[in-house]
């Protein structure tokens, strides 16, 4: 079969599926980002009478408290979950690893909340903390006490929110931890063990500096997933109460679905993608960087 007709061929299977996902993820970008250059509601927009604003909504989320703080809440968000969830793993893995060793079926069940639907974690955990009716609710009335409306207060929505995403989600940095440590080189790690290190020396000194690389992969994938987070927040709390658990995604959402906002909102939503790009574009690099050296050794 000639060049030409190899490049046919090629483009014959390919060419479907490159127009796929064109219309599926360009286009959409595209056309968010060209909605925020302009100042459009719901009636502008759809009736062609939207006016060119330029980068006046980008200016004015500057300046937006309500767009500074949910960015805030979703940093606060990130750092806590990220954090709690990296050690629940390296702890577990290390573990499972080093002091007790279990079926593969056993860690496989340890993993099944990160199965669970976001709407589902959501709506379980809106229920188990429902003063009213709610597991919580429940336990307190048969103590003849009154249960503590944790959704309705700020502080408490946020917890139960950061809550919810460690129940579901460290099981996936887990996985990721564990299988770091499996590819490490038992030799070295039985070596320390008879010279005389205990766990924690061999956890310094071995482990922990073979898994910097897996570590890093693991972070910037979390930071990357909790980005994404909004079906679990917007079941339990909306977003409430007042802004408390208001994050970058649910106020996104506010903007164009409860304000008509869309100009506004596709300009927030156009900021959240460029962070989600950078640091995909970071994970591609560090990961990229990790093969070179590992070649090069």
């Amino acid at each position: 079969m000639s060049t030409s007709h190899r490049k046919r061929h090629v483009l014959a299977f390919l060419g479907p599926a490159g127009l796929l996902l064109l219309g599926i993820l360009v286009f959409p970008i595209i056309y968010s980002f060209s909605l925020s250059l302009h100042a459009a509601d719901g009636a502008s927009w759809f009736a062609g009478t939207s006016q060119f604003v330029g980068l006046a909504n980008y200016t004015d989320l500057m300046m937006d408290q309500s767009f500074i703080q949910s960015i805030w809440l979703l940093l606060v968000y990130i750092v806590i979950t990220t954090v709690v969830e990296l050690l629940i793993a390296l702890i577990l893995a290390i573990f499972l690893d080093q002091v007790l060793v279990v079926p593969a079926w056993m860690r496989t069940f340890l993993i099944l909340p990160m199965f669970v639907l976001p709407v589902v974690s959501g709506l379980t955990f809106r229920y188990l903390f429902d003063p009213d009716g709610g597991i919580l609710g429940t336990m307190f009335y048969w103590f003849d006490l009154e249960a503590p409306d944790l959704l309705g207060d700020p502080i408490g929505a946020f917890a139960v929110v950061v809550f919810q995403d460690i129940w579901r989600m460290w099981p996936f940095l887990f996985i990721i931890v564990f299988a770091g440590l499996k590819s490490l080189p038992r030799d070295t790690i039985e070596a320390v063990k008879m010279d005389g290190a205990n766990l924690w020396q061999t956890c310094r000194f071995v482990i922990l500096p073979g898994l910097r690389g897996t570590i890093v992969v693991a972070v910037l994938l979390k930071v990357i997933e909790s980005l994404k987070a909004f079906t679990e927040i917007y079941v339990m709390t909306g977003g409430g109460p007042g802004e408390s658990t208001t994050i970058l995604s649910m106020y996104i959402i506010k903007q164009i679905t409860d304000f008509s906002q869309y100009g506004y909102g596709s300009a927030a939503s156009t900021l959240l993608l460029v962070a989600g790009v950078i640091l995909t574009l970071l994970l591609g690099f560090y990961s990229s960087r990790q093969q070179q050296t590992v070649g090069d050794a």
